[in-house]
């Protein structure tokens, strides 16, 4: 039971460690982040960071250069005397990538994070 468990664990710290340490099995001889020729690795490699650097924005522009989450409009009612909000959809564009500060950790990284005070 314990040597299913410590493959599976293995498997998904692979990238992790072959990220930072190369390739740690000599029997595998698939990927090692030592030989320079190997594209594929390199780019697996450095896929496979525990750290999250950039996010996608959830902000837009509008046609004025202001930035929000949502734009509304204030229309009139029929009567002219109630006023409703509208959304607006068109001519948004989205804010794009945006880089963090502080580097965050992947969430999908098994790791236990411990801090001894």
């Amino acid at each position: 039971m314990g040597n299913s468990t410590t493959r599976g664990v293995r498997k998904l710290m692979s990238p992790v460690t072959k990220a930072f340490y190369g390739n740690t099995t000599e029997d595998d001889g698939s990927c090692s982040s030592d030989i320079g020729n190997d594209a594929l690795c390199k780019r697996f490699c450095a896929a496979a960071s525990p750290f999250v650097l950039t996010r996608t924005s959830s902000m837009y522009f509008d046609e004025d250069g202001d930035l929000a989450h949502e734009f509304y409009e204030e229309t009139a009612g029929k009567s002219r005397r109630r006023t409703h909000m509208k959304r607006i959809y068109r001519n948004l564009t989205p804010q794009g990538v945006i880089e963090y500060d502080i580097p965050k950790l992947h969430p999908n990284i098994p790791t236990v994070i411990y801090q001894v005070t």
